[in-house]
Parts: C-alpha cells; structure tokens; sequence
C-alpha cells in the first residue's frame, strides 16, 4: 500500500538527505537540513500533543523567517489547513477574523492587533502571554512523527494578494498543494525569498528545498541586502513584483555586485511592457522570466530570455506558452472560443488549481467543475500559443471606438528615456480622463508632467487626456504590487509633481 505523503512530509525528507549542509538562512542565522528537519517534527509532536489536528487551521504571522516555514510544516504533518497572514496593519485583522484559525502564531509586535473576538489560541517563540511553542517543542521528539495529512483535506490557505478591501483567500487540497509544488529535482538552486510569504512567495519557498535547493530569506526587500545576498550566496533564482525589479534595476550597487550566479530573475504580479522588460534584460543579462500566474492557480505559463530576439517586441511582450500541466483558452463574452489574436478572458487549468475561496460573501463563478478557472484578465494567444496579458477585465475603456487599457498609457511612457517605472490605473471619478498614472524617473531627471503628458499625446493621441503625476516612488501593497487604491487617490486629490 502507498501512503500518501505531503509537501511537509517531503519537506522533512529532503531535509534530512541534506544532512549537515545548511539548507535554510534567515536574518537570524543558519540551519542545517538535519537542524530544520529535527525542529519540524519537535513542533509536529507539540501541535499533536495540544490536540490539533485534521480540519483545524494554523496561521502564521512571522514575518519570513525558518520558525514560520517549521512551524508550517510541522502543522501540515499533523493534518492541519495553514495559513500565512498578511502583517500589514490595515488587512491583518480583517483577515484573521475572515479565517478563524484554531491556533494564530504571531510575532510579538502582532499581538496587539489581533482582532478582539478572535477565539483561537494564541502561540509565539518566549513572548509573554502567548503559547511558548518553541518552549514546548524543546522537550519533544525529534525523530519518529510520521505524516498524519490526508490527501482530500485543505491543506492551505493563499491569500489574495488583491485590493478590492474584501479579504479572501484560495483553498486547495494536500494533493493539490503537492502538485503545485512539486516539481523537478535541481539540487544546484539558491532561492532567495524577500517578500512576504502569504504570496507567491510560499510556493518559491517549498519548491526549492523539496527539489533538493537551498532558500535564503529575508524579511522584507531592501535591494541593496538582496544584491549583496545574490552575490554572497550565489543566489541562482530570484522573485519579485515588478516595482521591486524597478528599484533592484536602479540601485547604484547592481553595477559592482557578481550576480553571474542568477539564472532566473522572475516577475509577476503587475504589468510590464516590453520596453521595459528590454531594459531590464539590458540591466540583468538574459536571465528576466515572465509568467503569468495567480494565486488561484499557480504559474500557467512563463517566457523566458532564450525565447525572443533583440527585436521580437511582440514575443517579448507575452508570458509565454502553456506550461506542463497547465492549459490556457481565451474565451468571448459568451464563453466560446477566441480566434488567435483576439483579445478575450483568460481562463486556465493546472494540476495544482484552488478549488474555491474562503472569505467572499457568495460562492464564485470563477471556479467551474471542471477545473477551468475563469480569471479577471484580459488576453489573446497568437498561433504558437504565446499568452499576451492586456491587464484586468474591469480596467478596460473605450476611446474612440477603440478599446484602451493602462498597459498602453504605460507602453508609451516607457519608449521615454527617463521613465524608470510607470503604474496607471482607470479613473472613473474624472470624467475628463480616462486613466492616470504615477510615474518615476531616472535619477537626476527634472522632467515635468506636462513634458510627459505631451510625450504621450505625440505617441498615442487617444491617451492625451491621462493624468499624470511625477513621484519618487509608486505606491505599493506589503507584497510590493502597486497600490492601485492609494494611486487613484493620490490622483483624484489632483497632486502634481513639478
């Protein structure tokens, strides 16, 4: 008979093969494989022993560091649904009232902003008044524990990196979970990890160590310290959000740190043209990967360098094809097929897909029974399948008789040699504008809004109306996707940018 094994129970392992080496480095310090697999099954023996089990929920709010991804494992092994919560302030409390973890393990700073109804337990590392869990698993076992997960049961909870206000999150399965993780063996990776894990972040973290790699984390993105670590570590892949890239790509340390060790820069989350991904090739070398991915459903597909020329703008533009074991349509209003080229709704497949939210007041139509999740993005495939992103449904306007996104507005600020990084967005408040947007510019620049707003009336007249702002720096989420409440609000108060 085969037993199933999880994520957790193939983390441990692959743990316990890397033996003495160190396999998982935080701010805090290093630890071994045989370290980090003895410190889950102690955490495993306590969680079991104060009687958590299969169907209860554990959240996690440590910040990114070893003890959150023990503590994450040693829950998956007793069978528990886990959850890394997101730490920003504003969306902690909703979002923990919206789960109702059985056991909330916070950082000291946390607890004051645990919501007042919450009827969990509370649990930490040696911080008065909360479950001393790292107390109790020191008196434990560190061998022994066998994977108590069933395949059927949640497993975990992703929350959505979104900004509608609503907190949700996805669900998914042990199995599933496990087939979103689990992928080829490359002993030889170096994961670096700087962004919060209630993201993306988590699978990066798992696929590296269960593909027998090494994860290096960071507890919070400063790119100066992810520079000096990419060159300290010989980091081989990296993952960010596109705002992030754009200071990583402008910091005056990239010129004189050895980043010959990347092999994959990969960006996600936000939009970026392809003259802005040409200039970040230029900056990075032939390393830039973009995918097209969502929390719902993991990575569907990804365009990688080797894949376009110096002058394939359009290829460059897309997120590549189809990945193995995903599948992508493009679908009309009505449902049906899109031809190639025509611009409809993305709708994709995986073996690792959620199966639904927790958290939103109805059940969603995105999920269908079989197994196509209808996104909020708009898109075409051309006729090799490459996946071309036009941006969120919701965000598209009519100009002219022409439909317009803020992809385009972006699009045409970039072809401006100063522009280092654009995020627009609708502004349905102003009548007189179609979109607005929040601009960066190379240092030293002293270009003003109303050069740039000529800048784009000259490259796409149907654009001239945009509001355009001149900023240090873009808004952003805590996952570092831009803001696009704080964007609309900081343009609808009308500021301008000398």
């Amino acid at each position: 008979m085969i037993t199933f094994q999880s994520h957790a129970s193939r983390a441990v392992a692959a743990a316990t093969s890397a033996g003495e080496d160190v396999l998982l480095t935080d701010d805090h310090g290093a630890v071994s494989g045989i370290e980090f697999a003895s410190g889950v099954r102690r955490l495993a023996w306590t969680l079991a022993d104060l009687g958590y089990g299969p169907g209860q929920i554990v959240g996690i709010a440590a910040g990114v560091t070893i003890r959150a991804l023990a503590l994450r494992y040693a829950a998956g092994l007793v069978g528990c649904t886990t959850v890394f919560c997101p730490e920003a302030p504003e969306r902690f409390g909703g979002f923990v009232s919206m789960v109702g973890a059985d056991l909330l393990v916070v950082r000291p700073e946390l607890v004051g902003a645990v919501p007042t109804g919450f009827r969990g337990r509370l649990g930490g590392w040696g911080s008065p008044g909360l479950l001393d869990l790292g107390g109790l698993a020191s008196v434990r076992p560190a061998s022994g524990f066998a994977d108590r997960s069933r395949p059927d049961d949640i497993a975990v909870l992703v929350s959505s990196g979104g900004t509608s206000g609503r907190p949700k999150a996805s669900r998914r399965s042990f199995a599933a979970y496990l087939g979103l993780v689990d992928g080829p063996t490359n002993p030889d990776r170096r994961q670096l990890v700087c962004t919060p894990l209630t993201y993306v972040a988590q699978v990066l973290t798992d696929q590296a160590p269960l593909g027998g790699g090494r994860v290096v984390l960071q507890d919070g993105f400063d790119p100066e310290a992810v520079l000096r670590a990419v060159e300290t570590h010989r980091i081989t892949h990296l993952g960010l959000v596109e705002p992030l890239v754009a200071r990583l790509v402008g910091h005056p340390d990239l010129a004189r740190r050895n980043l010959g060790s990347l092999v994959a820069v990969t960006h996600i989350g936000a939009t970026a043209p392809a003259p802005l991904r040409r200039r970040w090739l230029d900056a990075l070398g032939p390393v830039l990967v973009n995918p097209y991915a969502s929390s719902e459903c993991g990575i569907a597909s990804a365009l990688a360098a080797p894949e376009y020329g110096p002058t394939d703008h359009a290829r460059l533009a897309s997120a590549g094809r189809a990945l193995p074991g995903a599948e992508l349509r493009i679908e009309r209003t009505d449902g049906s097929d899109a031809a190639v080229g025509e611009t409809g709704r993305i709708a994709i497949r995986t073996n690792g897909a959620a199966d639904g939210y927790v958290g939103q007041d109805a059940p969603s139509g995105a999920f269908r029974g079989d197994g196509w999740f209808a996104s909020e993005d708009l898109g075409s495939l051309d006729q090799d399948g490459y996946l071309t992103i036009r941006g969120r449904a919701a965000d598209e306007r009519t100009v002219g008789g022409r439909a317009v996104m803020p992809i385009d507005l972006e699009d045409a600020l970039y072809a401006h040699p100063l522009v280092r990084y654009a995020a627009a967005v609708p502004l349905d408040h102003d009548p007189r504008r179609v979109f607005g947007v929040i601009v960066t510019l190379a240092p030293g620049s002293r270009l003003r809004a109303a050069e740039l707003m000529g800048w784009v009336a000259r490259h796409d007249p149907a654009l001239a109306s945009s509001a355009i702002i001149v900023l240090g720096a873009v808004p952003v989420t805590p996952q570092g996707k831009p803001d696009r409440v704080g964007i609309a609000d900081l343009l609808g108060a009308g500021e301008q940018a000398a």
